[in-house]
């Protein structure tokens, strides 16, 4: 018998399902060729340790308990509908309130920083802004 009909016969030959006379030139060829041979005990031992894994015993109360775990989970705490919508409409609330906040502060200061609100000459600014910080003559002969 040829390698490769042993090969494709190899799983009935394990289940016990050739004819009498596919099993003896099987048994033949098993004896004589070692690729066959080792091709056969390694589907033997797969076929074993998938029995071995099928009889494996369950805990026979791992279904009562994921049972009630699906129960529990669907009986939470119903949140209502107006609850939601009023979350929702406080949160854009503040965003635009953020918003509104930022455009405001950006315009009534954009002109101190861009100048475009100045009607003053630059010196007089700087003067004026100076003044605060620093001390002319007339201040240091009064106060000494």
């Amino acid at each position: 018998m040829k390698c490769q009909k042993v090969q494709s016969n190899l799983i009935f030959f394990i289940g016990k399902e050739l004819s009498q006379e596919d099993e003896e030139q099987t048994k033949l060829h098993l004896s004589a060729c070692d690729e066959c041979s080792m091709l056969y005990r390694r589907v033997n031992e797969t076929i074993n340790f998938i029995n071995i894994e099928r009889n494996e015993k369950v805990n026979p109360f791992l279904f009562t308990r994921i049972n009630e775990k699906i129960k529990n989970s669907n009986s939470r705490e119903i949140i209502p509908a107006y609850y939601r919508l009023a979350h929702a409409f406080v949160f854009a609330l503040i965003i635009s309130a953020g918003l509104a906040a930022g455009i405001l502060l950006g315009t009534k200061n954009a002109g101190y920083f861009t100048g475009l609100n100045s009607k003053k000459d630059k010196t007089t600014e700087t003067r004026e802004f100076t003044g605060d910080f620093a001390f002319n003559d007339e201040e240091i002969n009064n106060n000494y």
